[in-house]
């Protein structure tokens, strides 16, 4: 509960001030719990303390290298955007891109549990991203410098980037979570999606990724495109991605009961 997290919080967050790392794994654990369980009791008390708490998390990350702390780390600070977000969108909102920021710091390690825990993290932070985050986007060019643009410009640079090879699945992975959390009206009484608004160039880039020789990660970009399709339906997901497509690709999206709607 929420209310628990005021007299727990500051004990829990010097634990890892001491440099012991399973204390430091401990305290993250027991701090994720609680904030997981605030969450699903929907209680409002407490939630004063979740900036400080933030804050906190976010003066001691651990080193890259520390892969026992580390994956821990990336846990609590999803789990106390997803609060923040429960009980502040708006104070959350402004938050997302230094906590996406030192995430992403993780995304390049060389260990896979590392690298999971980073994407598992921005898929908590996904589902912190707001309307007005995404109507500041739309008011900019492509190359703005919103929360929304910046993210969407770093994952597609990472995409093609040989500093993040080992983390591919990853970053498919949080392009679904983009996608699926970006299923929201640009404007009211619009049909358009925020994820057709702002997605479809990385649904594409993924799709040129998938049919390319060699590439080993089809199931996971099927993924992406498969959650594109749910999102903005197979129309539109047709008439972006109709060079990139394998035959059979295009024959079962055709298919599709949904395309008939």
């Amino acid at each position: 509960m929420l209310q628990a997290i005021p007299p727990i919080t500051s004990v829990l967050l010097t634990l890892p001030k001491l440099g012991n790392p399973y204390l430091s794994q401990a305290s993250y654990s027991i701090l994720s719990d609680l904030l997981t369980s605030s969450i699903n009791s929907g209680t409002q008390s407490g939630t004063e303390q979740i900036p400080a708490v933030l804050a906190a998390i976010l003066a001691s990350p651990p080193l890259k290298s520390d892969v026992t702390v580390a994956p821990s780390w990336l846990r609590v600070l999803g789990d106390t955007m997803l609060a923040y977000h429960s009980a502040d969108a708006e104070g959350c909102a402004a938050e997302f891109l230094t906590v996406w920021k030192a995430i992403w710091a993780f995304l390049d390690s060389t260990h896979a549990q590392t690298r999971k825990a980073a994407a598992d993290a921005i898929a908590s932070l996904a589902q912190c991203m707001t309307l007005m985050m995404v109507q500041a986007a739309a008011r900019e060019p492509q190359n703005g410098k919103s929360a929304l643009r910046s993210v969407l410009a770093q994952t597609s640079k990472a995409l093609d980037s040989l500093s993040y090879a080992q983390a591919v699945p990853e970053l498919l992975s949080i392009i679904s979570s983009l996608i699926r959390n970006l299923n929201m009206r640009v404007k009211v009484g619009e049909l358009t999606t925020a994820a057709e608004a702002f997605l479809m160039p990385l649904v594409q880039q993924v799709a040129e990724l998938r049919v390319q020789k060699n590439f080993e990660h089809k199931e996971a970009a099927d993924a992406v495109v498969s959650t594109a399709m749910r999102v903005v339906g197979p129309a539109v997901l047709l008439q972006a991605l109709p060079l990139n497509l394998e035959p059979e690709d295009r024959s079962v999206l055709s298919s599709s009961p949904l395309i008939q709607r």
